[in-house]
């Protein structure tokens, strides 16, 4: 259910930060445009932060022109000393989008996100894991309250709902599922442009990059578990940054066997960045937590301490572990 507070709080604020989680993704991305757009159109004095660069595969969002990644006290405090509100959008944790939030006195923080492990960090706070998609939960927030939804508002919550559920492939897609999509074409979207503009985007630097991975690729359990790795020398020696690895772990989960995919990644800094996928009943989340890091069901996310090769290795005995638990029949 859609709090009253979370209209409440946008119709009582003037200024707003609107913020997405660390390396981002599609659905970060597309919602942090979508409600930059719609609070900008009610006349709202608007920011939109991240930790991270906006991948240039991101470019073509509406409001791309406005995304910085401003340290946060900054950007709060170019707005004076007025309540602010701080939008964070597909984030389970404020430490996924940054250190600390530099929020005054009367500022208002508002959650909205689809994690089932989110941390109800706002004063604000609109989870539901029943969403496949943030983006999902925002298309229908404004069709039930009547937001005046263009094509380009649209499109941003398009490109959120199918780049997080693999273009309507992952099990998280339910009937509603499908009905916003049909909400959102019906308001404009072209999916033959976001279709060439997310999955033929690559270029012959993301294409070599992606080779080095799939040649390390290495399995376990009679295939059920993957898992490679990418280093930093990796990227520096394929001219690429670590958005170009969006998607890959999808295409190493690509086989009739696996229920537990890993891509191991570090591009910088000390600590090395796990994506994981599985099916099969299997929880990512509940793997992800073991080594202290969350997301949904089938997909989800870690760091690790090891080298990325350091860290495939261990991986893949610990995964081919539970995969030798799991029931027989699976």
């Amino acid at each position: 259910m859609i709090p009253f507070s979370l209209l409440e709080a946008v119709r009582g604020l003037d200024d707003w930060i609107v913020v997405s989680h660390e390396k981002p993704d599609g659905d970060t991305l597309g919602c942090g445009s979508a409600i930059s757009a719609v609070l900008g159109s009610m006349g709202k004095r608007v920011c939109w932060i991240g930790r991270d660069p906006l991948p240039r595969l991101y470019s073509f969002l509406s409001e791309s022109g406005i995304y910085s990644t401003a340290q946060p006290g900054e950007v709060r405090s170019s707005l004076g000393d007025g309540p602010v509100g701080w939008f964070f959008v597909d984030s389970s944790d404020i430490t996924r989008a940054m250190d600390h939030l530099p929020r005054g006195p009367e500022d208002r923080v508002v959650n909205v996100d689809h994690h089932g492990d989110n941390g109800l960090f706002g004063d604000v706070n609109w989870v539901d894991p029943s969403f496949a998609a943030t983006g999902e939960m925002l298309a229908n927030l404004f069709k039930r309250e009547g937001v005046r939804v263009s094509s380009p508002v649209a499109t941003d919550l398009y490109v959120a709902m199918v780049t997080d559920t693999g273009f309507f492939r992952f099990s998280s897609v339910t009937p509603r599922t499908l009905e916003t999509a049909a909400f959102l074409l019906s308001k404009g979207v072209d999916h033959s442009f976001v279709d060439d503009a997310i999955n033929r985007s690559m270029d012959e630097r993301i294409l070599h990059l992606w080779g080095k991975a799939l040649c390390r690729v290495r399995s376990a359990a009679g295939g059920a578990v993957l898992v490679s790795w990418l280093d930093q020398d990796d990227f520096v020696e394929c001219g690429c940054d670590p958005s170009a690895t969006e998607g890959l772990v999808n295409l190493i989960f690509s086989t009739p066997e696996g229920l537990m995919a890993a891509l191991v990644t570090r591009s910088g800094g000390d600590l090395s960045r796990v994506s994981l996928r599985t099916r099969g009943g299997v929880s990512a989340r509940a793997i992800a937590a073991r080594f202290g890091g969350g997301g949904h069901e089938r997909a989800a996310g870690f760091r690790l301490k090891e080298s990325p090769e350091e860290g495939a290795r261990m991986l893949l005995a610990e995964l081919a572990r539970d995969a030798v638990r799991l029931p027989s029949d699976r």
